[in-house]
């Protein structure tokens, strides 16, 4: 048995509006995200299991989109990288 932790903090989102998280037995996600290249995308997750885990170069994947995943890493306070990701291998955050 677990837990999982979710972090739900928009106070630096890209858009006026960060998406909207919900949960009941299972972590629910609706609105738009802004990728680095400045593409926005309507992103929807309803459990998937991809959700929460991290690329193998380093991406959480926050999102689905069409044959890619929609990833997110911090790389120094304040400044973050939001890319969509090949859907290939992915572990669990902090893993090696």
């Amino acid at each position: 048995e677990g837990f999982t932790l979710v972090l739900a903090d928009n106070a630096y989102s890209r858009l006026e509006e960060g998406p909207g998280v919900w949960l009941d037995d299972e972590v629910h996600v609706r609105g738009r995200v802004q990728l680095d290249d400045g593409t926005e995308l309507d992103v929807a997750t309803d459990g998937e299991p991809e959700v929460g885990l991290a690329t193998e170069d380093g991406f959480l994947v926050k999102g689905l989109a069409p044959g890619a995943y929609v990833g997110f890493r911090s790389v120094r306070e304040r400044v973050t990288e939001q890319q969509l990701r090949p859907r290939t291998g992915l572990r669990a955050p902090g893993s090696l």
